[in-house]
């Protein structure tokens, strides 16, 4: 999800909606983090699921944009993304 995200949020800089967006995803991100650094919070899945939504809106829409920018490749686009989400999946999961 790194390119993705980092794509979507440089990119949701082109409109007034976007760089609110961003922006309320980084101040929440960088108060999350200083909370867990400095030992007040854990990171447990309660605190760290709104986070990871919101990345995941922004990889999306980098994604979206991705395929937007290439319509002759589109379809080919989303089958390597989709081999590297489920090669990255079976990396990560016990059953392999």
């Amino acid at each position: 999800m790194g390119i993705r995200l980092i794509y979507g949020f440089f990119l949701s800089y082109k409109d007034k909606v976007g760089i609110e967006l961003s922006l309320i995803i980084a101040f929440f991100a960088g108060v999350q983090f200083y909370q867990i650094a400095s030992g007040s919070q854990m990171a447990f899945a309660r605190y760290t699921i709104t986070l990871g939504t919101f990345t995941a809106i922004l990889g999306a829409y980098g994604l979206h944009a991705i395929c937007q920018k290439y319509p002759d490749k589109r379809l080919a686009l989303r089958f390597l993304f989709v081999a590297i989400l489920r090669k990255r999946k079976s990396k990560h999961t016990v059953d392999g």
